[in-house]
């Protein structure tokens, strides 16, 4: 990582748009609602970094009392502020009563996109923004403090990438020190700021609340729809840093999803359809980030059965603008990439594809239905987006019986005929009601004759129909299927 111009700064007001609106033309990159300045192509962990969409390791940490800040002119006194709010000291920063909370800000991005940070003690101590990160010497953000302008103006400030050291305005007190739900101001100035080391910049709405906003807001805690769109689309999502960063990006690599029996089903990516709001516990949120990202998951499938997937694009609409002068524009998240998927069976050497869906359009759902799934198989989902932008989605799969499977128990055997059988007529118990239609007929008894004919082992029990009924083309069917095993059925 270079250097950057120190004096280059983006800032979080708490009363002000002055030094916001002065930055007004420092949004580079419009990423349909976010706005961005790059991501990190270099750190002290990996060297250089991959492209856009791809996970990132960015080491943190807090200079000694006493680095100079040039931009301000003034050296650190961040730790000794913190000890007197927070109350003691300890013989590691680690041990401070407010570290947990300043780490927590780094992990809560850690846990909703793809930049992995990860704490480092040792800081040398060189004046902020001078010197790059280096393993156990410095982080590549690091956060000091300082007076910027006095209470109840500036809270914090932080360079552009590859500046991006944090410097917080010690002389905010009442802010930093203010221990309402969690000291959630403090953790949201420096998630904000934390956001903008990530490579994003402001933005603002008029019917929406987003961390990245230039006002300081109250009433959400921590990142929110739009503010994790834009790290996804710069780091990719959570799942991406799986596998020491190669991500689900093939079958191998595949996101495991356990296992599902008939009348079971999962969902994933659920808490991007929430909204634009936000909670602090939300961690579920899935994204293809461009043409090139793939997404694999993998599920079980003990018994056989069918099933249904989807896979559908979410996200909320609202209105937003760069910084915060200009016109609104209206951002439907649920509508920026043309989705799909394909099922493949896995476990049998190469991938061999089931099914394909990819009929729908950009924003709208792609699904399948009745897929047949063998039990005892592994079955791989696939997918994948047409263009660069980032597309928030959401995983459903379900699993239902096969018809004829009166046991729920994946297999189409005698024991499916014997429930059909002694429920015959019945309008009440309807276990073997396949057809659905309210009663227990023949029209159940050829669903289940019919699966049982291609799924029933060459060596089998025989199945005959109770002496005396009257449903002779059953009867028929019957005795057809048994000379065809060559077995002899007894009368009872």
């Amino acid at each position: 990582m270079l250097p950057g111009n120190p004096q280059r700064k983006r800032c979080f007001h708490f009363r002000s748009l002055v030094l916001a609106m002065l930055f007004a033309g420092c949004w580079l990159t419009e990423a349909r609602a976010f706005y961005s300045n790059g991501r990190w192509s270099q750190t002290a962990t990996q060297g250089a970094t991959g492209p856009v969409g791809t996970p990132v390791t960015v080491t943190w940490s807090i200079p000694p009392d006493g680095t100079f800040i040039p931009v301000v002119g003034r050296a650190s006194n961040l730790i000794a502020t913190f000890d007197l709010l927070y109350g003691g000291g300890g013989a590691t920063l680690a041990q401070r009563p407010w570290f947990a909370n300043f780490a927590s800000t780094f992990n809560r991005w850690t846990e909703l996109s793809g930049i992995q940070f990860v704490y480092e003690p040792a800081d040398d101590g060189v004046n902020l923004g001078a010197a790059a990160g280096a393993l156990g010497v410095r982080g590549d953000v690091r956060v000091g403090g300082a007076l910027i302008d006095g209470a109840g103006g500036t809270l914090a400030q932080t360079g552009f990438l590859d500046d991006v050291d944090i410097t917080i305005d010690t002389s905010d007190t009442a802010h930093y020190g203010n221990s309402a739900t969690n000291y959630s101001r403090m953790r949201n100035t420096l998630m904000h700021e934390i956001g903008h080391a990530l490579g994003l910049a402001h933005l603002d709405s008029n019917s929406a609340a987003f961390l990245m906003e230039p006002l300081s807001v109250n009433g959400f805690d921590g990142p929110q729809l739009d503010d994790i769109r834009g790290a996804q689309q710069l780091y990719g999502d959570a799942l991406d840093r799986a596998n020491n960063g190669a991500g689900n990006q093939s079958a191998e690599l595949a996101t495991a999803l356990g296992s599902l029996s008939p009348g079971q089903s999962l969902a994933r990516g659920v808490h991007s359809s929430t909204g634009t709001f936000v909670v602090a516990t939300e961690t579920d949120f899935l994204s293809i980030s461009n043409s090139t990202d793939v997404d694999w998951f993998s599920f079980n499938n003990p018994f056989t059965s069918q099933g249904t997937l989807s896979v559908t694009p979410v996200g909320a609409s609202y209105n937003q603008r760069p910084g915060s002068s200009g016109a609104y524009t209206t951002v439907n998240a649920a509508a920026q990439n043309d989705l799909s998927f394909q099922l493949y069976r896995l476990g049998i050497g190469v991938p061999q594809l089931v099914a394909t869906a990819s009929s729908s359009g950009v924003g709208a759902a792609e699904s399948m239905g009745s897929i047949g799934l063998a039990a005892g198989g592994t079955y791989g989902v696939r997918i994948s987006g047409a263009s660069s932008s980032v597309q928030l989605y959401e995983l459903r799969i379900s699993l239902t019986a096969l018809p004829g499977d009166y046991t729920a128990d994946g297999v189409v055997d005698a024991a499916d005929y014997t429930v059909w059988r002694d429920t015959l007529g019945s309008s009440v118990l309807l276990t073997a009601d396949g057809s659905g239609n309210g009663v227990i007929d023949s029209a159940d008894y050829d669903l289940w004759a019919s699966a049982f004919s291609v799924s029933a082992p060459a060596a089998v029990s025989a199945v005959c129909e109770p002496a005396g009924l009257s449903l002779v083309a059953l009867l028929a069917f019957s005795g057809i299927l048994a000379q065809k095993r060559g077995l002899v059925c007894a009368e009872s």
